[in-house]
């Protein structure tokens, strides 16, 4: 009988060992979350841009680009152009009249640019940037990071003015995040 006794005390006392292993083997899960900023950037380089005098009715391009550059947060940006216009001139997509200019742009690597108003012509709305619009070897959408643009302009002055003088355009370029 103690020996039968001892079996059942030793069965009992390895139950109760393997028991406490099972309670002791516990596991939990962590979850570990981010939300990443994606941030618009440029840079831009290579301005003011300067075409000196010219002559009523007569056209210039820029013999420069200006440089845009993504250094945004490491994602795809595409541009939106706007114009301000100077004080005593309207910027038109035709033909300039008295006191009216046109003032085109695109994205060329090396400023040999087909121009075409309908895609190139700036205006005082923000007009984002195609595959087409502003476009020309290079474009302003879809750019990636650190990859640099550049922008090259036709000027056309007005067929006749009341405002002579330096007149000083702004272009406002605004980067999105794709």
């Amino acid at each position: 009988m103690n020996k039968w006794l001892g079996i059942v005390i030793s069965a009992v006392v390895v139950v109760a060992v393997s028991s406490v292993g099972a309670f002791a083997d516990n596991s939990a899960t962590i979850n570990v979350t981010v939300s990443i900023a994606q941030e618009a950037s440029i840079s831009v380089t290579g301005g003011p841009v300067d075409f000196g005098t010219m002559k009523i009715g007569d056209s210039a391009v820029s013999t420069s680009a200006v440089v845009i550059k993504n250094d945004g947060s490491g994602s795809n940006q595409t541009y939106s152009l706007l114009l301000i216009n100077p004080s005593g001139w309207t910027a038109v997509t035709t033909e300039p009249g008295v006191d009216q200019y046109r003032l085109s742009s695109a994205f060329d690597a090396t400023g040999n640019v087909i121009w075409n108003p309908a895609n190139h012509a700036l205006t005082t709305s923000s007009q984002i940037s195609t595959v087409t619009k502003f476009a020309g070897s290079e474009t302003g959408t879809a750019v990636p990071y650190s990859a640099d643009r550049h922008l090259y302009l036709k000027l056309e002055t007005p067929s006749a003015t009341s405002s002579s003088g330096s007149k000083t355009m702004q272009i406002v370029v605004t980067a999105s995040v794709d």
